[in-house]
């Protein structure tokens, strides 16, 4: 239970940041989420975040597609994840879309 709690307080944190599209609220410890930039193509912009964060190593998320849109997967399933990791998740993800935007 704490697990999906934390899924669904990262899926609200993400709905309350302008540009993301944090997918329906999680009935499972997964949330599937997305960048919609200003400008420019959502999935390419999404499958740059992800691979940016794959490389930086923070944090580890996979991509998967849902009815042809590329959204990142982010699991919460390991029993030493805990609020602060869900936080340190989120300002990884905030830090490359800045990078990227760049």
């Amino acid at each position: 239970s704490e697990k999906l709690a934390l899924a669904r307080y990262f899926h609200a944190r993400l709905l309350e940041i302008d540009g993301f599209d944090p997918g329906p609220e999680p009935d499972l410890s997964v949330v599937a989420f997305r960048y919609v930039p200003k400008d420019g193509d959502a999935d390419d912009f999404t499958e740059r975040l992800l691979k940016h964060l794959q490389q930086e190593g923070r944090v580890m998320f996979s991509g998967t597609r849902i009815d042809g849109t590329f959204f990142i997967r982010c699991a919460i399933l390991v029993f030493r994840t805990h609020l602060r990791h869900v936080d340190q998740a989120i300002d990884a993800i905030l830090d490359g879309v800045a990078q990227l935007h760049d």
